[in-house]
């Protein structure tokens, strides 16, 4: 998910609601239920995802001067 919206430049929640989309159709179509409560999770999942990262990611500081996932 996070890979993905980072090649397609895109935000993380539209990319979740794709993704868990095509997981909802994938999974109907093979014979499994679908009700209100998967199809409200399928879309809803997406926002909640881009909403919470920056109340919980920790912030990664440099060592020694360098910057994060530079080169050694």
């Amino acid at each position: 998910m996070t890979a993905l919206s980072r090649v397609l430049s895109r935000p993380v929640g539209p990319v979740r609601i794709v993704l868990e989309v095509i997981v909802l159709v994938t999974g109907w179509s093979l014979g499994g239920p679908l009700g209100l409560g998967t199809v409200v999770y399928a879309i809803a999942l997406g926002p909640v995802i881009q909403l919470a990262p920056p109340h919980v990611l920790i912030p990664v500081r440099s060592v020694r001067g360098r910057e994060p996932g530079a080169a050694r």
